[in-house]
């Protein structure tokens, strides 16, 4: 049995940012925000994992990981409501290789991503603007849920 695991804290700021903002209410103003001392956009502060190997019989691989992410902010603003919630989600594989007197290497991997259905986002934008009052709208990439895989390696 391997285990392997990995951790990354970090913080990454933005010294001075002028956020720009265009009100629509009576035409088209512009409103500058300084922002000071601000999260990076997509930067989360937390990413871990975690993986597990076991060969439970000869020829045979299960490999069990899962991944941590931490929130991430849609933009430099540290806005709590332009940010992406922390995710997890985990990962199972099995792989098996066949012996064969016609390939060199013959292996057939099965895999399910996502393995508990788990539901997030990992990616979007988000814009904000002024009519009448502050609007801001987020647009989240949702990741897919439980998927399977199959494939099948041969070496000649």
């Amino acid at each position: 049995m391997a285990v392997h695991a990995n951790l990354t804290l970090s913080r990454n700021k933005i010294k001075s940012f002028d956020e720009v903002i265009y009100d629509y209410t009576n035409g088209s103003e512009t409103i500058i925000i300084n922002h000071r001392n601000s999260d990076i956009s997509f930067s989360p502060s937390v990413i871990s994992t975690l993986q597990v190997l076991v060969k439970p019989v000869k020829n045979m691989e299960a490999e069990f990981s899962a991944k941590y992410i931490g929130r991430q902010f849609l933009d430099n603003t540290s806005d709590l409501g332009r940010s992406l919630p922390a995710y997890h989600y985990e990962n199972l594989r099995l792989s098996y290789n066949v012996k064969s007197k016609y390939s060199k290497t013959l292996s057939i991997t099965f895999m399910i991503n996502n393995l508990f259905d788990a539901r997030y986002s990992s990616n979007g934008y988000s814009y904000s603007y002024i009519y009448g009052s502050l609007i801001t709208e987020n647009f989240l990439y949702p990741q897919a849920g439980r998927n399977l895989m199959l494939g099948i390696k041969i070496g000649l």
